[in-house]
């Protein structure tokens, strides 16, 4: 299989380090970015002063794509060292991204997924393939053939994304999958993102039992240290330096995961001086495990929260009404 031609052979003027414009890419609003390489050069050509356009657009709601990837750049230099690989020989690269809630999962994949648009893969979910029940077996089998033939022509990088919530049927038919890419001699990256604790016995094969024709490469998020969270609010905050009590008492509130917690804490005003700034992360750290979780959770979500968030739950996670009325009572619903 011919590797494909990446963004940086159709435009030659573009920066030699593609993460660069992946960093000015994920700048943009989620709304607004490009959704493949392709839209991308086509979105360069029309703004001649592409570096400035993004950093004006940004606005408000490009607030999260713009956190920083303070801790994480060793993760992110290894898969790009994968992808540089020769698709032709031997095995292809199975990313098992996992960590717990708030370790910037999901910040990493959106990263992830640049660098193979990037490089000129597609980049595919298998969540349709996997997760819709078929109505037989045979139906699948012909799905799956079909998805095959149509990658032997267009490579792709493939994902699981949050594959710690598939059904136990859905990873057995992802596993069933990856076995019929490695004998039809398709090297593909594949990326399984999923929670690291507790995982089903099926995710426990797919990931750590090993695939014919895939090699893992493991990419645990581990929590950041005191210091790494001060360089992350240093850097982001345009050199805000938090005093000694309010770093520790963010750090603590956060666990050593601040990728989703600092975005929304910010909202509710981490970057103003002294007392409310104190009040806040003092909020934050006498709230419940649980309602720690949700803050996490919501503070993936780029925009202002609302009642129309919470009409389908909180996303199952448990005591989850008890957890959302301890955050509004605090006025954290409020920012």
């Amino acid at each position: 299989m011919e590797r494909p031609r990446a963004l940086r052979e159709l435009r030659p003027d573009l920066p030699a380090d593609l993460g660069d414009l992946v960093s000015w890419l994920l700048e943009l609003k989620p709304a607004d970015r490009p959704s493949s390489a392709r839209a991308a050069l086509r979105f360069l050509e029309r703004h001649e002063r592409s570096a400035q356009i993004a950093s004006e657009d940004a606005g408000p709601g490009g607030e999260f794509p713009r956190i920083s990837l303070i801790g994480r750049e060793s993760e992110l230099q290894r898969v790009r060292l994968e992808l540089d690989q020769p698709l032709t020989e031997g095995t292809a690269p199975l990313f098992l991204v996992h960590g717990p809630l708030g370790s910037g999962r999901s910040r990493l994949m959106e990263e992830f997924k640049w660098e193979c648009q990037l490089r000129g893969f597609g980049f595919v979910s298998l969540e349709t393939l996997c997760r819709v029940e078929p109505p037989d077996e045979a139906e699948w089998l012909r799905r799956a053939e079909a998805s095959l033939v149509a990658w032997r022509d267009r490579p792709c990088a493939l994902a699981c994304l949050d594959a710690h919530l598939w059904e136990a049927s859905a990873l057995r038919r992802c596993r069933v999958f990856l076995s019929l890419l490695g004998a039809a001699g398709l090297r593909l990256p594949v990326f399984l993102e999923f929670d690291h604790d507790p995982n089903p016995p099926e995710l426990h094969a797919l990931a750590w039992e090993g695939v014919a024709g895939f090699r893992s490469v493991e990419i645990p998020l581990r929590d950041l240290s005191r210091e790494e969270v001060r360089q992350f609010l240093r850097e982001w905050r345009g050199g805000f330096e938090p005093e000694e009590g309010d770093l520790q008492a963010l750090w603590e509130a956060c666990g050593g995961r601040p990728l989703f917690l600092v975005e929304r804490l910010c909202y509710g005003g981490l970057g103003l001086r002294g007392a409310r700034r104190r009040s806040i992360a003092e909020k934050v750290r006498t709230l419940s495990g649980a309602a720690r979780d949700l803050l996490a959770m919501v503070a993936l979500h780029p925009f202002p929260i609302g009642p129309e968030l919470w009409e389908g739950g909180a996303w199952g996670l448990p005591d989850a009404e008890a957890a959302l009325a301890e955050l509004d009572s605090w006025g954290f619903l409020a920012f």
